[in-house]
């Protein structure tokens, strides 16, 4: 059987079962029973996104949380000067950008564009607010997710730039990227990455080539791949 929330009622209309809801980040640990009650209070918006097309854009008001059920999409964010930017492949379950639905800054910073087809859920910021009032599940998870991304954001900035360029190189995806793992795509000519590095075209190459002869990105006509993160951030 499958379901999703609308006006306060269990129906039967998105292509993925009870037991995937509750596999949800915001809904795990949740049960049937916990679902069953807030299901009491909550409409959970649903649509399709078609490949290639938009899921949100950089600058757009963050009023809901958006949840993306299933499906791969990318997230995009551009250098304030837009000389450069990185394309992150990542795969649902995913939340999208929580930590902007309050603060003082509500817009999302990135961009996220549908690989495949994808599911969407959307919860409105003020039943996000009853949730968290109604379910300490949802609550912690909500409070667990964002939490860890500015636990893993502040720790980054303290790190000093290594000298070894190979290691500047691993330093600088790695802290271009907003998730921790999958593959990366850094779209950047290599005039703008020596720049951004401190160090010459000639290095920022031969630092390239040495990386990807053990296997840990490949180097592209218009931009840098790494198949994996996680392996390039072992190589430190």
């Amino acid at each position: 059987m499958v379901f999703t929330f609308i006006k306060g009622k269990l129906r039967r209309v998105m292509k993925y079962s009870l037991t995937e809801l509750l596999e949800l980040p915001l809904f795990l640990g949740m049960g049937r029973g916990g679902l069953d009650e807030i299901q009491k209070y909550v409409r959970l918006a649903s649509s399709h996104v078609k490949k290639t097309r938009m899921i949100v854009t950089a600058g757009e008001l963050c009023d809901s949380l958006i949840i993306v059920a299933k499906g791969q999409l990318s997230c995009i964010r551009y250098s304030d000067d837009k000389s450069y930017y990185m394309d992150e492949h990542l795969q649902a379950p995913l939340v999208i950008q929580p930590e902007h639905i309050f603060g003082m800054k509500q817009r999302y910073t990135m961009s996220f564009k549908a690989r495949s087809y994808c599911d969407v859920l959307r919860i409105e910021k003020h039943m996000v607010l009853r949730l968290m009032e109604k379910s300490m599940t949802f609550r912690l998870n909500f409070l667990n997710i964002i939490t860890t991304q500015t636990q893993r954001l502040c720790s980054d900035i303290w790190h000093p730039m290594p000298e070894d360029i190979e290691k500047r190189i691993i330093r600088f995806v790695k802290d271009h990227s907003h998730y921790p793992a999958g593959c990366k795509i850094l779209h950047i000519k290599m005039n703008a990455f020596a720049k951004e590095l401190g160090c010459s075209r000639l290095e920022i190459s031969e630092a390239l080539h040495s990386l990807q002869d053990k296997q840990l990105l490949l180097i592209r006509r218009s931009f840098i791949e790494v198949p994996m993160l996680q392996l390039l951030i072992k190589q430190k």
